[in-house]
């Protein structure tokens, strides 16, 4: 009885969170394996068997959820784009638009206990997650918020969220309306889109931004080297490199 009252205070929670209307996402049967690290004797769990590639977020994004329910990775499966791995059954889910359209450049929200924060096209969603595992298969819905539609940019690129989860980041090697490569922020509560920074031609942008962990106005990304670690305070857009790389020595 009190399991059933905790999913139902929490579903409660969830309807009333937000008025955007809830969805189901398809729940995928398990696919792990486990295997017995011989040399270390580790238990290890390969989360997807598909032949299709299945690819971790990057080491700065955050693919755990904020209450540890899931796991977020991209696959090139067919109907594959954003997936997560449910811990608790290992099953996995296709998280998507209200339309159905796929999502990428993720990241797990840290102030949310199961919400994403994503791409379809140029729309800034967040996905609000709720997983059921009650049910056999479980049972996943999903509210979807718009944040915002981003200026026109390119090249490879991924969505970061501030230490006190106020902001989201995003980089390109070009934003048109800066005629060049630069960094802009989203505020996770309006929506508002605001430009960082233009990142000089002659430090080369190589991608790769991030926010302190501790420091909610400061962020990194990468230049070419010897200086590939540049650093910036989001108040005043200045530039500096906190180290210089030796020959040969790699700097992430």
């Amino acid at each position: 009885m009190k399991a059933n009252t905790r999913i139902l205070t929490f579903a409660l929670l969830f309807s009333i969170a937000t008025s955007a209307a809830p969805y189901t996402l398809d729940v995928l049967p398990a696919e792990h394996k486990i295997i017995q690290d011989e040399g270390s004797g580790a238990t290890l769990t390969f989360l997807t068997t598909d032949r299709a590639d299945d690819t971790n977020l990057y080491f700065h994004e955050r693919s755990w959820s904020a209450d540890s329910s899931f796991i977020i990775f991209n696959s090139s499966r067919e109907q594959g784009g954003l997936m997560g791995y449910i811990v608790a059954t290992s099953e996995l889910i296709r998280i998507v638009t209200p339309e159905g359209k796929g999502l990428g450049c993720a990241t797990a929200a840290s102030f949310k206990p199961s919400s994403v924060y994503a791409i379809h096209a140029r729309d800034v969603y967040r996905i609000d997650i709720a997983v059921d595992t009650t049910t056999s298969p479980s049972t996943v819905n999903a509210i979807a918020k718009k944040l915002c539609t981003l200026p026109e940019l390119e090249g490879p690129c991924s969505l970061n969220e501030n230490s006190d989860g106020t902001y989201l980041s995003i980089g390109g090697t070009l934003i048109k309306h800066m005629d060049g490569p630069g960094i802009l922020k989203i505020n996770t509560k309006t929506g508002k889109v605001s430009d960082v920074v233009r990142i000089p031609d002659h430090l080369e942008y190589q991608h790769h931004v991030q926010w302190s962990r501790g420091n909610p106005h400061l962020m990194s990304f990468a230049s070419a080297p010897p200086n590939c670690l540049q650093v910036l305070d989001v108040r005043d857009g200045k530039i500096w490199s906190p180290y210089t790389q030796r020959e040969g020595e790699l700097v992430v």
